[in-house]
C-alpha cells in the first residue's frame, strides 16, 4: 500500500497551442505505447474557443472560480457551469465550444480512457473540523481545492494546502483530515482498472 503526496511544485505546466489557456498537470498515466490512460489537471481558460479533441476519453470538468462558462456540444446539447465545484461529464471526442460568461477562469479536469478505466468523483466539504479520507479503489486522489488540512493515516502525517494532492494506491486505507480553514474543500477522484505506466 502506498500513500504519497503530490505538491504544487511537482506539477507540469504548459500553455495551449491556441493561446487561449494553459494546463497544469497534477498526475497522469500512460500505456507503454504512449496511449493516455488517465490525466488529472487544472487549467486556465482565457478566451472563447474549441476544446482539443480527446476521442476515446471521458472528461469530467468543473469550474474552480466563477463567473463560469458554457460548453456547447453541438447535437449532444450543452452545459452551463455557473457554480464552483459542480462537475459535468462529457465525451472527449465531442466538438466542444466554450464561451466564458464573464472573463478568464480556472477549472479542474479528470480525463480517462473509456475502454480502460472509469472515474468516480465527489466533493468533500469541511467546516465541521474534520473529514474522513476513505480509500477502497484501485487508485484514489484527494485534491485540496480550497483551504488546507492536516492529513494523517497509514504512517502519513502531513499538511496539504490548496493545489496539493494525496494519492493512495492498492489495498483499503482510511485516513483523516483536520480542517485548517472553514472553507476547506477536497475533490475525491477514484480510478478503477489496471495501469501500466505512471508519472
Amino acid at each position: 500500500m502506498r500513500a504519497t503526496v503530490i505538491r504544487h511544485e511537482d506539477h507540469d505546466e504548459a500553455p495551449w497551442k491556441n493561446g487561449l489557456g494553459g494546463t497544469r498537470e497534477v498526475t497522469n498515466a500512460y500505456r507503454d505505447d504512449g496511449t493516455l490512460v488517465w490525466r488529472i489537471s487544472q487549467t486556465s481558460v482565457d478566451g472563447n474557443g474549441v476544446f482539443s479533441n480527446f476521442a476515446g476519453c471521458k472528461r469530467i470538468i468543473m469550474v474552480l472560480k466563477c463567473p463560469g462558462m458554457t460548453l456547447d456540444f453541438g447535437v449532444h446539447g450543452h452545459a452551463t457551469l455557473e457554480r464552483p465545484f459542480d462537475p459535468v461529464t462529457f465525451d472527449g471526442g465531442w466538438t466542444t465550444h466554450v464561451t466564458l460568461l464573464g472573463g478568464p477562469l480556472t477549472d479542474f479536469n479528470v480525463m480517462t480512457a473509456q475502454d480502460m478505466v472509469t472515474a468516480k468523483v465527489n466533493v468533500l466539504r469541511g467546516g465541521e473540523g474534520s473529514l474522513d479520507l476513505v480509500h477502497t479503489e484501485c487508485v484514489i486522489f484527494f485534491h485540496v481545492l480550497e483551504g488546507a488540512c492536516d492529513a494523517t493515516g497509514y504512517s502519513l502525517d502531513t499538511t496539504l494546502v490548496a493545489g496539493e494532492t494525496l494519492r493512495a494506491d492498492s489495498e483499503a486505507w482510511q485516513g483523516h483530515a483536520v480542517d485548517q480553514a472553514p472553507d476547506t474543500t477536497i475533490y475525491r477522484t477514484a480510478i478503477r482498472s489496471g495501469l501500466q505506466k505512471e508519472q
